[in-house]
């Protein structure tokens, strides 16, 4: 395992991917993109049992290194471009989806197992490209949003999901005996789904108070420090940096799951770095900088701002 490893490092592929042009760079994520789409609709089409299971890994392993393609070409775009490409993926996500689940519905009564295997595509692509794209400099402007949109989508997939797999258990048993089985499995997972659904949106409201309560203490924090005689400033920095470090570990939290590859992102890690790196700025100046700390505190108050009709300190 280690020599594949030392293999794969070896041949530096990252390296010279980044050696192409941005327009070949775009030119293969393109494809990707369209690729992925194609290649679940062929494994739909097909109706083969092994060709569906092994076309998911496929897809996920094909679409991963989409975004990371489009880095170069997207960072050259000027600013408005960049602001409306930020809503193309989630776009091109909620496409998709809308247009599997409505085919899982129309062939439902024909073959409960093209149903369940689209079904179940809807749930592969929340992994994928679920998040969206959150480029670090509109990151703040699109946090509402992002609060917004996490419970819901996550939820969608996860019903996508379960009952994409009870199809599927129809598909493969027919059998008049295997129906108690069905139906316990059916209530079971009925049950989880409901659980995890309100754990979702609870989790997700739990979040967005704790981020208001923790951005509001920086606020403090700051507005401490910038009264703070020359006797006490150390203490008033010290209170500071205590408060970033709660309220950094919040934004590094994902907000509709636990899982940190496959959950939305409060802020992306740029956003969170750029963020940290304001506040010690302000927070190790020798003397009170207004400039400064203004831009600081703007961010913080943005943050606070998109969290609010989400609070539930109960959750």
């Amino acid at each position: 395992m280690l020599n594949v490893k030392e293999r794969l490092r070896a041949l530096e592929i990252p390296t010279r991917v980044r050696g192409l042009t941005e327009n070949q760079q775009f030119a293969i994520a393109t494809g990707l993109g369209f690729a992925v789409p194609m290649l679940m609709f062929a494994a739909i089409a097909t109706g083969s049992r092994v060709w569906l299971m092994v076309q998911l890994p496929v897809s996920v392993a094909l679409a991963l290194p989409v975004l990371w393609l489009l880095k170069p070409w997207y960072e050259g775009l000027p600013k408005e471009s960049q602001r409306r490409f930020t809503a193309a993926p989630l776009a091109y996500y909620l496409i998709l989806v809308t247009l599997f689940a409505w085919l899982a519905l129309v062939s439902t009564p024909d073959g409960r197992g093209k149903a369940a295997g689209l079904l179940l595509l809807v749930w592969c692509l929340q992994f994928v490209y679920g998040t969206g794209v959150e480029p670090s400099n509109f990151a703040v402007e699109r946090l509402r949003g992002r609060l917004g949109r996490a419970a819901p989508v996550r939820t969608l997939a996860l019903w996508c999901g379960l009952i994409g797999v009870l199809w599927f258990m129809q598909y493969t048993q027919d059998d008049e005996r295997f129906r108690p089985v069905l139906l316990g499995a059916t209530l079971t997972l009925g049950a989880a789904g409901a659980a995890v659904t309100l754990k979702v949106f609870a989790r997700v409201r739990r979040i967005c108070t704790t981020l208001h309560l923790r951005t509001t203490d920086m606020i403090r924090s700051l507005e401490e420090l910038s009264r703070a005689t020359d006797t006490d400033r150390q203490d008033k920095q010290a209170a500071a940096r205590r408060a970033w470090d709660v309220l950094e570990v919040t934004l590094l939290t994902r907000v509709d799951t636990g899982f940190h590859l496959a959950g939305s992102f409060v802020l992306p890690t740029e956003s969170i770095t750029e963020l940290g790196r304001t506040l010690m700025t302000v927070i190790d100046a020798p003397h009170h900088d207004e400039t400064k700390q203004q831009l600081a505190v703007t961010d913080l108050q943005a943050i606070r701002a998109a969290c609010r009709g989400r609070i539930d300190v109960l959750a």
